[in-house]
């Protein structure tokens, strides 16, 4: 299993990209989440609100999670970030292992 991180830059975006990826059960499960994201700029840093978006999801999945986060973010140039799960509880690998095609 594989966490997916993200970000968009509003709700609809982060809403599409989150849609488009349960439609083809590609993760067990998304959660959005509004956040303040503090970015760093050439002279200072700014502040903006940003939609946070976790997935769950098999390594396998990776590639085409990464196509429709691409194909529907708002983000020219989005975060996408994977992080290894090395232990998972047996009883939640087992519910949800075959869920996702």
């Amino acid at each position: 299993m594989v966490f997916i991180y993200t970000t968009c830059l509003d709700q609809d975006s982060a809403g599409g990209v989150c849609q488009a990826i349960m439609d083809r059960r590609l993760a067990f499960s998304v959660h959005v989440t509004p956040v303040e994201s503090i970015h760093i700029t050439s002279d200072s840093y700014e502040k903006r609100p940003e939609y946070s978006i976790l997935i769950k999801t098999n390594e396998t999945k990776m590639q085409d999670i990464e196509d429709e986060i691409v194909a529907h973010s708002n983000d020219p140039n989005p975060f996408i970030g994977v992080v290894d799960i090395r232990r998972l509880n047996h009883d939640y690998k087992e519910r949800v292992s075959h869920l996702i095609q």
